[in-house]
């Protein structure tokens, strides 16, 4: 027999085999995988300035003022003084003011 002959058979027996089993001796690229979806871009979130909110108040206002020669609440804080006080205090005397209006601190 040939020498080409023999170059064939041992092609087919020996290495035909051996390509097969590596992916067929093929140089084929990968498959191809789908790029990795990045995550949409994250909006930065808004800022909103701070709403100063005024404080609660709650009972009667305070005196704002000294009392020292002040004792007479109702010179300033009568129906017709600088500063009246409501209607609802119109019964009131000197000695209910400070029973509920207390000196700010």
């Amino acid at each position: 027999m040939k020498k080409g002959f023999w170059l064939v058979a041992v092609s087919l027996v020996v290495i035909l085999p051996l390509l097969l089993a590596c992916g067929g001796g093929a140089t084929t690229p990968p498959a191809e995988t789908p790029p990795a979806e990045t995550p949409p871009a994250e909006t930065p979130p808004v800022e909103t300035p701070p709403v100063e909110t005024p404080p609660v108040t709650s009972g009667p206002p305070a005196i704002t003022h000294t009392l020292e020669g002040r004792a007479d609440c109702l010179l300033c804080h009568s129906a017709t003084g600088i500063k009246p006080f409501p209607a609802s205090h119109a019964s009131y005397t000197n000695d209910l003011c400070q029973s509920c209006h207390q000196p700010a601190s």
